[in-house]
């Protein structure tokens, strides 16, 4: 007998996104300062660490980001990560922020 098991993660982040660009809000814990969130980005990973509350954000993009623009922005205000970053395709239009759901049989 086989089953199939659907993994789906809650939703602790915001997005939205234009020609150009990908905006992620993520929150973190209230007094967070940006010197202690270790962030890591590549084409296709933003992984968003608050070092002081040992709290891991781990996004596995849907499409590819230019990682190594200096267009791309890290922003925390109020308890709130933003990230700006830029499309690897400008005018690709995103249908979702991430993978899909994790299927597993």
């Amino acid at each position: 007998m086989s089953h199939t098991l659907k993994f789906k993660p809650k939703n602790k982040y915001e997005w939205n996104q234009d020609k150009k660009f990908v905006y992620v809000q993520i929150p973190l814990p209230a007094h967070t300062s940006l010197k202690k969130v270790d962030i890591f980005l590549s084409d296709l990973i933003l992984k968003v660490n608050s070092l002081e509350k040992n709290q891991v954000h781990f996004l596995d993009l849907a499409h590819q980001v230019d990682f190594k623009s200096p267009e791309n922005k890290f922003v925390l205000s109020n308890g709130l990560f933003h990230a700006t970053l830029k499309k690897k395709e400008a005018d690709l239009e995103w249908q979702n922020l991430l993978v899909e759901d994790l299927l597993l049989e």
